[in-house]
């Protein structure tokens, strides 16, 4: 069994240990110490990062309460059993996964109270913080909870750890995601929550600065929350900022008036395009009207007005009707229609030999093909 130093001190970044063991493996050297400041990857949570002496720690994990430290193997080669060696913690990053993980404590003991859901799912890594519980939450509730937790983190209110005998355990209420066996680490935050925890959390609710949630969504009849706190926060905001001034410069638009000057533009860009569809779909009219043969080929661009194309060359020949758009490198967009002439064969022929994805009736098939003008040249005369 390791002993667990930040159990001890969250705050520990520098500690001294005895190797217990080596393990040389493909690309990487597993160290087992006799204590440890790192903490492994557990309860959701990633691992600290760090270094062993002057080796970076790529990855810290933990079976049967021994931790395991491990190291490139182009690092290693100094690492001996019964050797002592210096660790550092990257407190940088531990501190901001103990503020995301103390707002989580804070968040889901506020839903908790009001709403009586469980936290079913955490997952905190160096990309996302994810929070899901077994009842769904609206806009609004998650709004309410959002002001409720910072509340509490501005109230600054003491963190407790601890390791409550058998008895204590057994008349405390706390929340906890599974069945526990052995000594059980709580984790108390003042007047708010009690919950079974195995991670590093911050001494006093203040220390976590904000909690703003990113994202709500339904998940597994639950609700999936996404959410950031303390620096984390700070930086997301501060990009989040970088293109709101970004949008401000482009669109010419006023601080607070930047959802009007995008809903303007959204408005000119669909009547430009309403617009162009106009225009395009003249040039095509008369370009139809100049058909001998009831066969349109055109450019990829067209793809999308293939029906459009089928409805004008209706009017200008009576039996079938083909339409094309794309070229003999990209493959064609296919439209194809007869009045009295059963298409079934050439649709058969398009699948089996020119790989065509699509389908249709007797009457009007459609779809897409790796073709070339010739092979287009050869359905025509079928």
């Amino acid at each position: 069994m390791t002993i667990k130093l930040f159990d001890e001190d969250a705050y520990l970044t520098d500690f001294s240990a005895v190797i217990i063991s080596v393990e040389k493996e493909k690309d990487v050297t597993e160290i087992v110490l006799d204590k440890t400041a790192f903490f492994p990857e557990q309860g959701g949570q990633t691992p600290d990062r760090g270094y062993l002496n002057e080796s970076p720690v790529s990855d810290v994990q933990i079976k049967d309460e021994i931790i395991y430290h491990y190291v490139k193997n182009e690092y290693a080669e100094s690492f001996k059993v019964g050797d002592t060696v210096k660790g550092h913690i990257d407190f940088q990053h531990r501190f901001s996964n103990m503020q995301l993980h103390s707002g989580e404590h804070i968040f889901s003991g506020l839903v908790f109270r009001e709403y009586g859901f469980n936290n079913v799912g955490f997952h905190l890594s160096d990309n996302t913080a994810t929070m899901d519980y077994d009842g769904v939450l609206t806009d609004e509730d998650v709004l309410k909870l959002e002001t409720m937790a910072n509340e509490v983190i501005v109230s600054n209110k003491c963190i407790f750890t601890s390791y409550p005998d058998e008895e204590t355990l057994k008349a405390l209420n706390y929340r906890s995601k599974k069945e526990l066996s052995g000594p059980i680490r709580i984790v108390e935050i003042e007047d708010t929550d009690v919950c079974a925890c195995c991670a590093p959390h911050v001494k006093l609710t203040g220390e976590i600065g904000m909690l703003k949630i990113i994202n709500r969504e339904n998940h597994r009849g639950g609700v999936r929350i996404t959410y950031l706190c303390g620096f984390r926060a700070l930086s997301f905001y501060r990009d989040a900022l970088d293109t709101l001034k970004y949008l401000q410069n482009t669109l010419s638009a006023k601080p607070g008036r930047e959802k009007e000057a995008i809903k303007k533009l959204s408005d000119d860009n669909k009547e430009l395009a309403y617009r162009n569809v106009g225009l395009i779909q003249s040039k095509l009219s008369g370009d139809i009207t100049l058909l001998e043969k009831p066969i349109w080929i055109g450019e990829k661009e067209y793809a999308e007005h293939l029906r459009f194309i089928i409805n004008c060359m209706h009017e200008r020949f009576s039996d079938t009707v083909f339409a094309f758009a794309g070229n003999d490198e990209d493959g064609y967009r296919y439209l194809i229609e007869s009045d009295s002439k059963d298409l079934t064969e050439i649709s058969k022929l398009l699948r089996e030999r020119f790989n065509a994805k699509g389908g249709g009736r007797k009457d009007s098939i459609q779809g897409s093909a790796p073709l070339k003008a010739d092979d287009i040249s050869l359905l025509f005369n079928l």
